[in-house]
């Protein structure tokens, strides 16, 4: 598994020479491309000019010149190293007599999740302005800033109603107790008569070095005797450590 791990690595880095994105069938490169964006793509309307953006580290570039060159859209370009130290490719399609043609492009991509919702927000603007562009006529500028408040409005996170609540250090501490119990009835199992004393448990995680120390299981119940009866193992405490429960603990 070390030996994955450090593969893995290695085909993670940065490489100046990476290769060529492949190609194929148009209707795959099309499915291909609908995912792609939909894990890689944004949407924008900054200045309220419609774009559709993809950023990669350079070293994916080959994709991205791929898409440009068989939807006939877009221009790539480079980027030097900002908030990583890998520089970056992006490709960007915001002319508007473009965005007609992007249009019908991401329709036909059926982009999936929370990007196909925000393309139907931001196509409107883009028909907006590529048809005002064919009509000869100005952009209506309040249609265009409605549907850049909608589209801001739309990336806003909204857990889902059955969202699980944060786990907090009661469920953690639950959760511990529950994973003693499970060590504590093995530990009986491993050895069904006597005393679970402090010593059997030390010998038996020599064969177990995942188990928690004693002291830990101890302190998550105020004491070895405790824990011992809170997992339902009561009779196999030692004399010695139940009289320690009455006391110090």
């Amino acid at each position: 598994m070390a030996g994955f791990a450090d593969r893995l690595r290695t085909v993670r880095r940065y490489v100046n020479s990476p290769p060529i994105a492949l190609d194929g069938p148009a209707s795959a490169l099309l499915a291909y491309f609908g995912g792609f964006f939909s894990g890689e793509g944004s949407f924008g309307l900054s200045g309220l000019a419609p774009r559709a953006v993809v950023r990669v580290r350079q070293d994916d570039r080959s994709i991205l010149e791929l898409f440009a060159t068989r939807f006939g859209l877009g221009v790539v370009r480079d980027h030097r190293a900002y908030d990583n130290p890998n520089p970056s490719a992006t490709w960007t399609i915001c002319a508007t007599d473009e965005l007609a043609p992007t249009v019908e492009l991401f329709e036909a991509a059926e982009l999936r999740g929370r990007k196909r919702r925000e393309f139907e927000v931001w196509r409107e603007a883009a028909h907006e302005r590529a048809f005002a562009r064919v009509g000869g006529r100005r952009w209506d500028r309040s249609r265009v800033e409605a549907v850049a408040r909608r589209l801001k409005a739309l990336r806003a996170y909204r857990p889902p109603r059955d969202a699980p609540r944060a786990a907090s250090a009661a469920d953690g501490q639950r959760a511990a107790r529950a994973a003693y119990f499970e060590v504590l009835r093995t530990l009986a199992a491993e050895q069904p008569a006597g005393e679970l004393t402090a010593a059997a448990y030390a010998a038996a995680r020599q064969r177990h070095p995942e188990w928690p120390t004693r002291n830990t299981i101890a302190a998550a119940f105020d004491g070895w005797a405790r824990a011992l009866e809170a997992a339902g193992l009561g009779s196999r405490v030692s004399a010695r450590a139940r009289e320690r429960a009455h006391g110090v603990g």
